[in-house]
């Protein structure tokens, strides 16, 4: 039975919750069997065109997951076409740190900081591996989605834990200020760890092969739509390659979020957002056209 960690309230207020359990063993099996099948054969640690692949599909129209979605977001929850299986098998050396997902990754900065209009827009991963063998589950700064937090002294560590992460005579001065100031989500097959995208995480440390499925929603407005303007337009390795050879398959994949109810419209080409990251190397206009 799917248990609800930490409630809508503390969603809100803390930026993420965990799921127990969203998927079953038989889904956790189909899963893992899909993502080594794909990696393996594309010789990659994650695969993000998952709408070439029908069997990946059925994750992003969950009946669980959207419903659960609806209850923490309060209202009608649609996909942000973002989508990826990971199946990471290598050890994090000393130089990561937390990040966030969201366009506008510098508190206060462009529109996902908009104070009249909360952020809405969630990652949803779900693990298929245990953490005590892999080290499954994520890192969280409690809070980190709000504004104010640019001037908290949890802010000022994450920052002396950022300028540090190649200095490894430094790990135990970085060690501390990760229990000072973050969570440890920890999950094991089947468990869904959801969260703004706003909010700093990271992924644990992997002591092993790793594998996970990820995808993310929103609510309908201005976050929605910059986040779909984000992903298929600043990220090219995200952005739909659509062709003859794939039409029919994507046609089918588009009708499934329709028939479903999540189906975000898709900016025809790229517009401006105030404050957005954007990827090194990436052009300042990429112009594409869905049909």
């Amino acid at each position: 039975m799917t248990e609800v960690i930490t409630n809508k309230d503390n969603l809100h207020k803390y930026g993420f919750c965990l799921i127990r359990n969203l998927l079953d063993e038989k889904e956790i099996e189909k899963y893992r069997r899909e993502i080594n099948e794909l990696c393996e054969k594309r010789g990659k640690q994650s695969v993000m065109d998952l709408y070439n692949y029908r069997n990946t599909w059925d994750y992003i129209v969950n009946d669980r997951l959207l419903s659960i979605l609806r209850n923490l977001l309060g209202g009608k929850v649609y996909y942000m076409h973002d989508f990826t299986l990971f199946n990471g098998n290598e050890t994090k050396p000393n130089n990561y740190s937390w990040h966030r997902d969201s366009p506008c990754r510098t508190t206060g900065k462009g529109p996902d900081w908009d104070k009249t209009q909360p952020y809405n827009v969630v990652s949803a991963i779900t693990y298929l591996t245990p953490n005590d063998e892999t080290g499954s589950g994520v890192s969280v700064i409690p809070l980190s989605h709000k504004s104010s937090y640019v001037s908290t002294l949890s802010n000022i560590l994450r920052i002396i834990h950022w300028r540090t992460k190649n200095i490894k005579f430094l790990k135990f001065i970085r060690d501390l200020i990760e229990k000072k100031i973050s969570i440890t989500v920890r999950t094991d097959p089947g468990d869904c760890a959801i969260f703004f995208c706003n909010l700093f995480h990271c992924g644990l440390p992997a002591r092993g092969k790793r594998q996970a499925v990820l995808a993310r929603f929103g609510l309908d407005g201005k976050h929605s739509k910059n986040y779909v303007n984000y992903t298929l337009h600043y990220r090219p390795e995200t952005f739909y390659n659509i062709n003859s050879d794939n039409k029919a398959v994507v046609d089918d994949y588009f009708n499934l979020l329709k028939k479903n109810n999540i189906y975000y419209p898709i900016p025809e080409k790229k517009e401006h957002i105030e404050g957005v990251r954007v990827p090194k190397g990436e052009p300042t206009l990429h112009v594409s056209r869905y049909e």
